[in-house]
């Protein structure tokens, strides 16, 4: 088993047998990283961490960050963070060393089941992704400068992508003939395959 830790502000990597035969094992081992993760990440963070909200910590790493990347991404951080992530966390009050795996998890469970601010239904799992992988990088953030010792992020569950359909030479030729639209894609391969 090998768990990402940082020490003194550098990453580490720390190994750990598990005392299990290689084969056939593999549930037992993931329900080991899972149990060792649930103890590091109740282990006594930075005492600074305790007294900071997460809503708080997420708009200095916004200001952080601004710095780092270009306009049009800062711009996308600012509207996900201020549409979907801010307002879920100032509702629970959450402190920076509070939140946890259970908490991240619930937060994107919710945005995906209801999280169109049309009402309209959930977030597309590229959103949910989006919204995961900003939460990450925050807590990234809080390991670099020692408020926390590990990621909460790490085994999340996420909703599976959405994959385009290509489909058969003959099921594009067919929607070709029909005068549907076909996608860039789905049309490279249909000459592809024509042309064998």
């Amino acid at each position: 088993m090998v768990l990402n830790c940082t020490e003194n502000g550098k990453r580490k990597q720390k190994w750990l047998a598990t005392g299990l035969p290689e084969k056939g094992n593999k549930r037992k081992a993931e329900q080991m990283l899972h149990e060792k993760l649930a103890a590091l990440e109740h282990a006594a963070p930075s005492d600074n961490a305790a007294d900071i909200l997460f809503t708080e910590y997420i708009r200095y790493w916004l200001t952080l960050v601004e710095q780092r990347v270009d306009a049009v991404t800062m711009q996308s951080y600012r509207a996900i963070t201020e549409r979907h992530i801010l307002p879920w966390f100032s509702n629970y009050g959450l402190t920076l060393a509070a939140v946890n795996r259970k908490s991240i998890q619930a937060f994107l469970d919710e945005k995906g089941r209801c999280g169109r601010l049309d009402g309209k239904g959930g977030l597309s799992p590229k959103s949910i992704r989006e919204l995961k992988n900003i939460i990450n990088q925050v807590l990234n953030e809080a390991i670099r400068e020692e408020l926390l010792t590990v990621n909460p992020c790490s085994l999340l569950r996420l909703p599976p992508k959405a994959r385009p359909h290509c489909g058969t030479a003959q099921h594009i030729a067919a929607r070709s003939s029909t005068g549907a639209a076909i996608p860039y894609y789905q049309n490279r391969y249909y000459l592809r395959s024509a042309a064998q």
